[in-house]
């Protein structure tokens, strides 16, 4: 009875905090930011879609001038935005802390 159990009730369904899911799209910008960079300093160019700088467009959108970039997505109903004039440190704020933590 021990082992059938379980097999009567499916898998619970934790949500997501709104944090979490922010957080994972600021981390989501953020590694793709750094695709950018690394394919600039490669090529001497920005690319001209992400894919070229090995990106997963699916749900990026990404725009390029002459000095700048910005990646950005949405999550919880707002659009998260990653400018490349900011600092990481600034973009990222307390992303790192709360994907640490247990959900």
């Amino acid at each position: 009875m021990v082992w059938i159990l379980p097999s009567f009730y499916g898998p619970s369904e934790e949500r997501v905090s709104p944090e979490r899911l922010e957080a994972g799209a600021r981390m989501t910008l953020f590694l793709a930011s750094e695709r950018v960079r690394a394919f600039e300093r490669a090529h001497g160019r920005r690319p001209f879609y992400l894919t070229e700088a090995g990106v997963d467009t699916t749900g990026i959108s990404y725009q390029s001038t002459l000095t700048k970039f910005e990646l950005s997505m949405t999550t919880n109903g707002e659009r998260v935005t990653y400018r490349s004039a900011m600092s990481n440190p600034e973009f990222l704020g307390a992303t790192l802390q709360v994907l640490a933590t247990p959900r």
